[in-house]
């Protein structure tokens, strides 16, 4: 009787408890991981945004020092970047990557820009005057464009 009752006052955790503790540890470890990584891909695409937003505002800047000119697209990857915008990297820190049609931007570090376009919506459409110009980023989650308008 004597061992018995020592068994039944002896104090720890059981076996589910400590099962249990760890699922519930496991789920919010998961939880977080999992606004983090979206956090992240929300900061980054945000970085794109203002990038494009950075391309329009120094093509503008240009314009402006070559008689109301944009930069045509056959110049601007050769000149216009490195001298307006170096470094024009992307949030992981590698280089954007220019494209020359809207349906090869594939990747987030990918972009198309052309004189003669402007936004509609987020992408690019042929525009009246061959002074508007347009920048279409491809982001992690879509895309953005932003043109001489905004």
């Amino acid at each position: 009787m004597g061992l018995v009752k020592k068994q039944l006052n002896k104090k720890g955790f059981t076996l589910i408890e400590v099962v249990l503790v760890l699922a519930i540890g496991g789920l919010i470890f998961l939880l977080a991981f999992i606004a983090f990584r979206q956090a992240s891909i929300n900061r980054r695409d945000t970085q794109r945004r203002s990038d494009a937003g950075r391309f329009v505002a120094e093509a503008s800047n240009y314009a402006g020092d070559n008689n109301g000119t944009p930069p045509n697209s056959s110049y601007y990857a050769l000149n216009f970047v490195p001298q307006y915008l170096a470094p024009f990297n992307d949030p992981r820190n590698t280089p954007y990557q220019s494209k020359d049609a809207l349906s090869k931007l594939t990747t987030a570090s990918d972009y198309f820009y052309s004189t003669g376009y402007k936004c509609s919506g987020n992408t690019a459409v042929t525009s009246t005057s061959a002074n508007d110009y347009a920048i279409v980023m491809k982001l992690e989650k879509g895309q953005v464009c932003r043109d001489s308008s905004t």
